[in-house]
């Protein structure tokens, strides 16, 4: 009697299409930007694993939101820099562009979620951001010692200063949160790479970054907080971005070794990391091995999306 290995996944596999087929284009995180490097941080192997194999369908829910709500931020802001007095507009270019995900299978609780905080956000400024339009959804790129990329949200103008707005929602707004982003590595590498991609001298000075929150309560609670990095805070992401970029090389090297204790819990945002039961199911399974596989039951081999 031969007996057949069964490998069950912990979780099922998503049912609804992910956000940028629905949308019909390419999106997803900036290429090494400071998710990928956060990743590197957190564990080797799921880095390694991340550049391999996509998950089929959908993400996580809170990832699809985010996406959704930058992409109707993009819209209307698009439009905005177009038209500047029609807000209306603005908004209509919004809902448009999200129309597809009213009737699309799966996204029954995301888009409504989605609708509810733009249009609490809509409210709460329609008339008082007196914002110039600099650029809108604009990717940078440093391929220098290290590699980092960005796409930055929206550049504007306010009273005379250039400012980077990085939107972002929130499940609750804390100190915790507040306080942070003036260490956040996306925030410091987006002033880092302003700085060292763009003439500056043809843009208003240069001020900082302003997050711009939204939260996820019943009603919507909003938080725009300026980080303006000091030259030493700089020099610090540029000295640490060399430093992780020599240990990734390392890492490569020792064949990604896995960062037990990471696989779950805090460091994964209270949830399961994407590649738990390959780690789990095949633990001497090296990353050779499973470029040289068959992708593992609800992924695809990168390329063949």
């Amino acid at each position: 009697m031969s007996i057949v290995k069964l490998t069950v996944p912990s979780v099922l596999a998503p049912t609804r299409r992910r956000v940028d087929d629905v949308l019909g284009i390419e999106g997803g995180a900036s290429a090494a930007g400071s998710s990928y490097w956060k990743r590197i941080r957190r564990c080797p192997r799921e880095h390694a694993l991340a550049q391999i194999l996509v998950k089929d369908g959908a993400g996580s829910e809170n990832l699809d939101l985010g996406l959704l709500f930058h992409h109707g931020m993009e819209n209307y802001y698009d439009m905005i820099a177009t038209s500047p007095t029609d807000v209306g507009l603005a908004e209509q270019a919004c809902w448009e562009s999200l129309q597809a995900f009213e009737s699309e299978e799966g996204y029954e609780k995301t888009y409504p979620e989605v609708e509810r905080l733009l249009a609490a956000y809509f409210d709460h400024y329609r008339g008082h951001d007196q914002w110039r339009i600099i650029a809108v959804e604009e990717t940078l790129e440093y391929a220098g010692a290290f590699r980092y990329t960005a796409r930055i949200d929206l550049i504007v103008e306010i009273n005379g200063g250039m400012w980077v707005v990085e939107h972002k929602t929130a499940r609750s707004i804390s100190a915790d949160l507040l306080s942070g982003y003036q260490m956040d590595i996306q925030i410091l590498g987006q002033v880092w790479l302003l700085q060292q991609c763009v003439d500056l001298d043809k843009y208003p000075p240069l001020k900082g970054v302003l997050v711009n929150i939204v939260s996820k309560h019943k009603p919507p609670r909003f938080e725009r907080i300026e980080v303006m990095p000091s030259r030493h805070h700089l020099a610090e992401f540029e000295k640490s971005m060399l430093a992780w970029s020599a240990i990734a090389n390392t890492y490569e090297r020792l064949d990604y070794p896995k960062a037990l204790g990471n696989c779950t819990g805090p460091a994964q945002y209270f949830r399961v990391c994407d590649f738990y039961d390959i780690c789990h199911g095949h633990p001497l399974e090296t990353v050779d091995d499973t470029m040289a596989c068959d992708a593992p039951y609800g992924f695809k081999h990168r390329g063949e999306e």
